[in-house]
């Protein structure tokens, strides 16, 4: 017998329907360990209200600035600021009672400058919420006086406790396992220049502190916090195959056959998102890409980049052209369709702000098609152009230069460095009107840059034909030995990343890039561009080369 259901009834078991589909979307509710969690990074209690408190002279304080972790750190491990220093708080440490040893003082203590006894809970929360540290003396008057109830006091406490102490995934007791990771757009010869200067980095690391893998098992007991990080330094190769969409199952294959501390360099210059997430989520630290389109995210914390890419250059081209309106007030913009022409697009566009008098039009080009000289011609004469900005590579040029060999109206042309080759030469008619975006140190001043690159490069017969990819390598692996090195016992990847923002300031050596930054939440290097140009002939040939850095507003 057939069943028929009237049309009320059938609409009633169509929105139960719809209900159930929404219950099962609905987010699980979050764990203790999540809602604690929450209110030491993000200042959210429990019940989903922003952590309060009393500042100095009983000031009222909320928001983002109130997080444990803006002082702490995500690590727990602290930092310093000029002569202050905030302490470690992570459960282990908080428990343990802090003395002066032998090695300072002949002779322990317990009390006094630098000691104290272990914390208890109540102790904690004594701290928490009224400031007062387990002497009993009132701490630092930056160390806000939380208005935590027991609920919230209850999860944080126990969230301390989990901040990591012990060893991270990819660590034993004898080696630390990074991984290096190359997209399918990488070719050959990168993959040897970046897998070359690694290996060739961390064995000379290995060999050079062996006599740390002694002292670090056979060291008197004083000197066990500062041998206790010692590890030799192992590389793998993890090659992406196929499209975008299968790299996170190749990257989870990877990662559960081999557990990494963290990813080291690699490249991928046209898409690195997929990587990027899958480090994020798994809060793998990621160490230096060479990428010219880095990974996106909300709250990016693990991975760390040499610059914004071309997203950079596309917002310095515009910030620049922006503050001279007067000859750049009609744009017409070139770019071809494939990902990082395309990017650089659509970041422009999106920097370029109309209410400033700037007209914008566009030109896209499909993977393959010339840029031709009627086809230019077009675009010029319906847009009015007075202002050229070209995400293109050099071959484009000549058709660019037979037009504006013609007509005088093109007073600005814009062009990439990241898309040109260094030693381009520009024609005649384009030299007085082209200014180059760069991310990187001058060509004619690399060499004096890349000294120390260079030379290490030579003693050790590595190929330096690729000078940004062997450079960038060399960096990352320099700056991940030496922030391992400084941890001393202290192994979480999240203080290792801290490691790194204070070894930025007192850097030499920065790959291509002129200088580099790195404060706290921020995990772009690198934070401006050259524009140079016009550059004449005479200019290039006696090594002159006007110049300005600039930085855009969002940073």
């Amino acid at each position: 017998m057939r069943m028929q259901i009237s049309s009320g009834l059938f609409g009633l078991v169509l929105s139960l329907a719809c209900v159930a589909g929404d219950i099962s979307k609905t987010a699980a509710p979050l764990t203790d360990l999540e809602l604690g969690r929450r209110i030491y990074r993000e200042g959210i209690l429990s019940n989903g209200q922003t952590l309060t408190a009393k500042g100095a002279g009983d000031v009222a304080l909320s928001g983002k600035q109130l997080t444990c972790a803006s002082c702490h750190r995500r690590s727990g491990f602290g930092t310093s600021e000029g002569s202050r220093r905030v302490p470690a708080i992570t459960g282990k440490i908080l428990a343990a009672p802090l003395t002066q040893t032998y090695r300072e003082i002949r002779g322990g203590r317990k009390s006094g400058e630098g000691a104290r006894p272990a914390y208890t809970e109540s102790a904690l929360i004594r701290a928490i919420t009224q400031g007062f540290d387990v002497n009993g003396r009132e701490m630092d008057p930056l160390m806000p006086h939380f208005m935590l109830n027991d609920t919230d006091l209850k999860l944080l406490l126990n969230y301390l406790n989990t901040l990591e102490t012990e060893n991270a995934p990819g660590i034993t007791e004898s080696d630390i396992h990074y991984a290096t990771i190359f997209t399918p757009s990488t070719t050959a010869s990168q993959k040897k220049i970046v897998l070359d200067t690694i290996k060739t980095f961390f064995d000379g690391y290995n060999a050079e502190t062996r006599g740390e893998d002694r002292r670090a098992k056979h060291g008197p007991w004083s000197k066990a916090w500062q041998y206790g990080s010692f590890r030799h330094l192992q590389i793998h190769s993890w090659e992406l195959t196929g499209p975008a969409e299968q790299w996170p199952e190749q990257l989870q294959k990877y990662y559960a056959q081999q557990p990494v501390y963290a990813v080291v360099n690699g490249v991928g210059l046209d898409n690195w998102q997929p990587v990027h997430d899958f480090c994020e989520t798994r809060e793998i630290p990621c160490l230096f890409p060479t990428t010219d389109v880095p990974g996106k995210s909300t709250k990016p914390y693990y991975s760390v980049y040499f610059s914004e890419g071309i997203a950079l250059d596309a917002r310095v081209a515009a910030t620049f052209l922006q503050n001279n309106t007067k000859t750049a007030s009609r744009i017409l913009q070139i770019y071809r369709a494939e990902p990082r022409s395309e990017q650089a697009a659509q970041a422009f566009s999106t920097a370029v702000k109309p209410s400033k008098g700037t007209h914008l039009d566009e030109l896209k080009l499909a993977q393959d098609q010339a840029l031709t000289h009627e086809l230019l011609q077009q675009h010029l004469a319906s847009s009015q152009a007075n202002t050229l900005v070209l995400w293109l590579a050099e071959t484009d040029l000549p058709a660019v230069d037979k037009v504006i060999a013609d007509t005088a109206t093109i007073k600005t042309i814009v062009v990439a460095r990241s898309f040109i080759a260094a030693d381009t030469k520009f024609p005649t008619s384009m030299q007085p009107r082209t200014y180059v975006i760069s991310p990187y140190v001058p060509d004619i001043d690399m060499v004096k840059h890349l000294i120390r690159y260079q030379s290490w490069a030579k003693m050790h017969h590595l190929e330096t034909s690729e000078v940004r990819i062997g450079a960038n390598a060399y960096f990352a692996s320099m700056m991940s030995a030496n922030a391992v090195r400084g941890l001393r016992a202290n192994l979480a990847r999240e203080h290792m990343l801290d490691q790194f923002e204070h070894m930025l300031e007192r850097g030499l050596f920065f790959s291509v890039y002129p200088n580099f930054t790195l404060g706290p939440e921020q995990r772009y290097a690198s934070k401006g561009c050259y524009v140079i140009g016009p550059m004449s002939a005479q200019d290039k040939k006696e090594g002159r080369y006007p110049k300005k850095w600039i930085v855009p507003d969002k940073f």
